[in-house]
């Protein structure tokens, strides 16, 4: 049931959505097509292709497509070399066809490349010119018929100061002051809960037609009538109409050459329009819905391939009609569906009830959305984001609004990918210093991607590594990578590394020609390094560790090399005796790898004969140099020992525990679990038993502990912060 209501609550948004889109659409429709120099109606095609196949084969829900000034300049030369609009026509309908492949052969990706801050630009520069482009017709600006329908195109997209220069004594008040209306509905109407049931454009529209009403009977003078002031299409009465004002291709242009140069040129500039505009379209809907470019490109291949068989001009999706369709509240992609609609019925039996809408009232739903596209804010932001952020994002305004939006876009990305560039190449990689029992050895990391842009970068980190270190170079990432830096490497392998006298170890490149894993030293610890460490060399390694595991910088590890390089025999450094509990996951916490540490585990740490025997072997047989019993807190085995829970062979736990208890002679009332300093007290005098228990019960550790070869050591792990304290013996920061 809510489903169903959430569908029709859309599609009463849809339907409202789309209606504006129309009344925006109709006059920059026919003005691109008047600035073409083609037959009126050939504008008024695109926009109906565009709403309504477009709008249903795109998987965008907020992009509308259509004529887009964008690609007067490509009418208009196209027309001159070909000799006629019909064989202009061919070349589109053959450019829709290269549309369609290039979304066949997936390629819609690149308009994920195109950086953030000139997308930003892009959208700035089209809300200044939406401004300056509307803001003469606000004020009512009258100027002949021709001249207005040659203006309207530039509402879409280029920059002319030309009608602002022309304002001086050519204003209507009549206009004006609807403007002012407008604006007011703009800005104040969203604020009612009615809002979401009558968008405010539609108001704007509604008001202005019935202010323009008012005035024939209260202000003559204020009364809009002409053509200039008002919507204006040509009346087609019937489908014969309809047929006169279509033009067809000229098919039997097709061996000449030029048609596909043409075709490639409109393709290509509509194509980058198209991802441009519609990944703009998508930065401004509300719900940051993305769609599929590949299938796109799809559809605005079979758009344009329509158009040019039915003597339209190019298609696009178009940011400012997007604009508009996500101002006006569109939910779904029907919003564009209906515009499409409406714009074709508009051509029927709308026409005379739509000229009655002043271009004040259509301006004014422009200017505002200019404003919110290019706000001071917006500039606020990306200065604060920092120049490498900022000014390619500023040159990307300028440009667009000292050119026009394709050539503007493209001095934008020019100057984004030089910054780019420049910061692939200052970029170092991620080198990090880590340190194993053996020493110090410097990680290189490479990326996922090691492409030409890397390489700069890791000549330079490549060539300031210091002699005598052990470095690791890591490609365990990596998926790809550059025939020049495989030579960087390769070079590196055999001249630098050789004169420094540096330890090399190649991890993880797989079908890479002349370089192999390799490995110069081993991150294990071996006999030797176990015999060099002293008892408190092996303690400060573990409290280095436990401290990287609290700041969450491990050690990165190549297990799998682990595993093959301790499979001959192990020489671990330390016995570390903790509790079974899931929280403390000892390896981990002390940061040390397979090979590394012996571990016994136990409920409340505890200690009986066969884990003795067992602390005894690996002291006295394997060697290892610190026995260290850790407890931790909240431990459930303390807390069972304190509430004298006796179970199974829990009751086993429990005395092994009870002698700490009955030591903890500091907690006089609240002697159970419920007391978090009574378990604490009682947890670390636990600790203190079992040190005591095994110095008493093993000769042999007593004796190793004597003569200097191992250190018994207590610990509690905090299971809240990860950080392991020692006890009052070993307290070291």
């Amino acid at each position: 049931m809510s489903t169903t209501l959430n569908k029709w609550q859309n599609l009463k948004f849809d339907l409202v959505s789309g209606f504006v889109v129309t009344l925006v659409a109709i006059p920059l429709c026919l003005g691109i097509a008047l600035s073409c120099g083609v037959p009126l109606f050939a504008g008024i095609i695109p926009g109906v292709i565009g709403g309504v196949l477009v709008g249903a084969l795109s998987q965008s829900q907020v992009s509308v497509s259509g004529p887009a000034a964008g690609l007067i300049a490509v009418v208009i030369a196209g027309i001159a070399q070909l000799g006629s609009f019909q064989a202009f026509l061919l070349a589109l309908f053959i450019a829709g066809v290269m549309q369609l492949l290039l979304g066949v052969m997936k390629l819609g990706f690149v308009a994920d490349y195109i950086p953030f801050n000139v997308v930003q630009g892009l959208l700035c520069a089209i809300g200044v010119t939406l401004i300056l482009g509307q803001l003469p017709y606000t004020l009512g600006y009258t100027i002949p018929k021709s001249d207005l329908m040659l203006l309207l195109q530039q509402t879409e997209i280029s920059l002319s100061l030309q009608p602002l220069m022309s304002l001086v004594g050519n204003i209507h008040f009549g206009a004006v002051f609807i403007s002012l209306i407008s604006f007011l509905v703009l800005i104040y109407w969203p604020r009612l809960k009615i809002a979401k049931f009558l968008p405010a454009p539609i108001i704007v529209v509604i008001a202005g037609v019935l202010v323009n009403l008012l005035y024939h009977y209260v202000i003559p003078s204020f009364h809009l009538t002409a053509a200039s002031f008002l919507v204006n299409i040509e009346q087609i009465d019937n489908l014969t109409d309809l047929k006169r004002v279509l033009t067809l291709p000229s098919f039997s242009e097709w061996t000449n050459p030029t048609i596909y140069f043409m075709a490639l040129t409109i393709m290509a500039v509509a194509t980058l329009e198209t991802l441009l505009n519609l990944g703009a379209a998508e930065k401004l809907d509300p719900k940051k819905r993305h769609s599929d470019r590949n299938r796109e490109l799809l559809a605005q291949g079979l758009g344009n391939m329509t158009s040019g068989l039915l003597g339209g001009l190019p298609i696009t999706s178009v940011v400012i009609r997007s604009s508009v369709n996500i101002e006006t509240g569109a939910r779904t992609k029907f919003s564009t569906i209906f515009h499409g609609i409406y714009l074709f019925l508009a051509v029927f039996i709308l026409t005379k009830w739509i000229n009655y809408i002043p271009l004040a009232s259509l301006a004014s739903i422009l200017v505002y959305t200019g404003y919110k596209l290019s706000k001071p804010m917006i500039y606020l932001t990306m200065y604060k984001q920092g120049f490498i952020n900022f000014f390619p994002f500023i040159v990307t305004v300028i440009a667009i609004l000292s050119t026009d939006l394709l050539e503007g876009t493209v001095i934008g990305l020019c100057v984004a990918i030089f910054f780019i560039l420049k910061k692939s190449s200052d970029k170092g990689f991620d080198i990090i210093k880590e340190k194993y029992p053996g020493g110090t050895v410097l990680h290189i990391m490479l990326p996922q991607q090691v492409t030409f842009l890397n390489k700069a970068a890791l000549i330079s980190e490549l060539g300031t590594l210091p002699a005598n270190s052990q470095v690791i170079l890591d490609g365990y990432n990596v998926d790809y990578i550059d025939n020049d830096v495989i030579e960087v490497i390769q070079n590196f392998i055999t001249s630098t590394a050789a004169e420094k006298n540096i330890a090399l170890n190649i991890e993880g490149v797989r079908n890479l020609p002349n370089i192999e894993n390799r490995t110069d030293f081993l991150t294990t610890t071996t006999q030797e390094i176990q015999e060099k460490m002293s008892p408190i060399n092996v303690l400060t390694t573990l409290i280095e560790g436990n401290k990287r595991f609290v700041h969450n910088k491990l050690i990165h590890r190549n297990l799998k090399y682990q595993v093959k390089s301790v499979a001959g025999g192990q020489h671990p450094l330390a016995v570390i005796l903790s509790c079974v509990d899931s929280r403390v996951p000892v390896e981990m916490v002390f940061d040390v790898g397979i090979g590394d540490v012996f571990c016994a585990r136990v409920a409340g740490n505890v200690v009986d004969e066969y884990i003795l025997g067992s602390m005894e072997f690996a002291c006295e047989l394997a060697g290892a140099k610190l026995l260290l019993v850790m407890g931790h807190t909240s431990c459930g085995a303390i807390k069972a020992a304190c509430d004298n829970i006796e179970i199974g062979y829990i009751a086993k736990l429990v005395q092994k525990i009870k002698q700490a208890i009955r030591l903890e002679t500091a907690t006089t009332e609240n002697r159970n679990s419920a007391n978090d300093q009574f378990v604490l007290n009682v947890t670390w005098l636990n600790i203190e038993q079992t040190k005591k228990y095994l110095v008493e019960r093993s000769p042999i550790l007593s004796q190793l502990i004597k003569e200097g070869k191992l250190l018994l050591k207590g610990a509690l792990y905090d299971v809240k912060t990860g950080k392991v304290i020692m006890d009052e013996e070993v307290m070291m920061s």
